[in-house]
């Protein structure tokens, strides 16, 4: 199958698809569109996260991180959307928001992802907590009911020293779940739990070869992740009968990903190497690390086996560390079997836009 740009829409992030809708940010004021983005109609506007927020300027987003990280939808009225350490929850009916979680310690949910019971078919949505400050703390697994009134409660915690953060939580198609960790060292690591997400069994951990962000169960029963490092060249790796094998070198990390019952789409990263110690040229540096083989960022599609480049794009002349990676990021939701929508940050071309892609 292949996939063609057919319209690259400026300042729209798409955040969720849903059957006959998208849901888009721009600013913060969130927008409903149909899906062939032809009109977009407000119904949300969200505080300022910064007063530099206010400032209506692309590279502050980029610089302060200012757009949204993750959403989730918790009904067909409501749903949650993450922007950095603040999770609102807003009406989709009137459009009404308010602060439901503002996670402790300015860690950040990556992904928000909905679980449910194998058993008894009771639905949550769950992060763990993600933070760039390495400071060896106790890092925290949080879940919440689908009710709008549900309360956020901490299930599980990884103890001090045992991770840097986590990156997702992953529901594969048979039921499983596991925790995705990183970054360095033991840390990187693939986890399984369960429903109660209070205990985690190691998988495989301990080397950059298995730090991910994301996890898929093709139709096969194979488990798909792609490696997440800025040191060491990235693999798409598969897992089956419990051994873990390349299936094909990718240009760079790999932090965002859409996967439903029959495909797989992930993006790559643009992203620096090792700090050098020396503040302002870390800040400053535009120079991929050694894992990172291209200075393009890329999609990818893997579907029927077959693993194919959908798009890729030069990273642009703003620094990484300063000003975010290269990469495309992905809705949630489900989106139509024909088509991709993603938003390109930090490329050439199309940075702040809403691409859009059909068969």
């Amino acid at each position: 199958m292949s996939l063609h740009l057919c319209k690259a829409i400026p300042g729209y992030q798409p955040l969720y698809c849903r059957p006959d809708s998208l849901i888009l940010l721009r600013g913060r004021t969130l927008y409903r569109s149909d899906l062939e983005l032809r009109r977009f109609v407000p119904f949300c506007k969200l505080p300022h996260e910064r007063l530099i927020g206010q400032i209506p300027s692309r590279l502050i987003t980029r610089i302060f991180r200012l757009g949204a990280d993750a959403a989730a939808l918790l009904d067909d009225n409501e749903m949650l959307v993450a922007r950095r350490s603040t999770i609102y929850r807003v009406s989709l009916e009137t459009g009404a928001w308010a602060v439901d979680l503002a996670v402790p310690g300015g860690a950040r949910a990556l992904y928000l992802s909905a679980i449910s019971d194998p058993a008894t078919g009771e639905r949550s949505i769950c992060f763990g907590e993600y933070s760039t400050r390495f400071d060896g703390g106790a890092i925290n697994i949080w879940r919440r009911g689908i009710a709008p009134d549900d309360a956020w409660q901490i299930t599980g915690t990884f103890p001090a020293g045992e991770i840097d953060h986590v990156h997702n939580v992953c529901q594969v198609a048979d039921g499983t779940i596991y925790i995705l960790t990183g970054d360095f060292d033991r840390a990187a690591a693939i986890w399984k739990t369960d429903f109660a997400l209070s205990s985690f069994a190691p998988v495989v951990r301990g080397s950059q070869d298995v730090r991910a962000c994301w996890l898929w169960q093709s139709p096969a029963g194979a488990l798909y992740f792609a490696t997440d490092s800025q040191f060491e060249t990235n693999h798409l790796r598969r897992i089956a009968n419990g051994e873990i094998e390349d299936v094909a070198e990718i240009i760079g990390s790999s932090i965002h990903a859409y996967g439903d019952k029959e495909r797989l789409i992930f993006s790559t990263a643009v992203e620096p190497g090792a700090l050098s110690g020396k503040r302002w040229r870390d800040i400053f540096d535009r120079t991929p690390g050694p894992g990172i083989v291209s200075n393009d960022a890329a999609l990818y599609l893997l579907a029927g086996g077959e693993l194919s480049l959908i798009h890729r794009e030069a990273k642009d002349r703003w620094p990484m560390r300063l000003a975010q990676f290269g990469t495309f990021k992905l809705p949630g939701g489900k989106m139509p079997a024909d088509r991709l929508y993603a938003f390109g940050v930090g490329v050439k071309r199309n940075d702040g836009r809403c691409l859009y892609f059909r068969q």
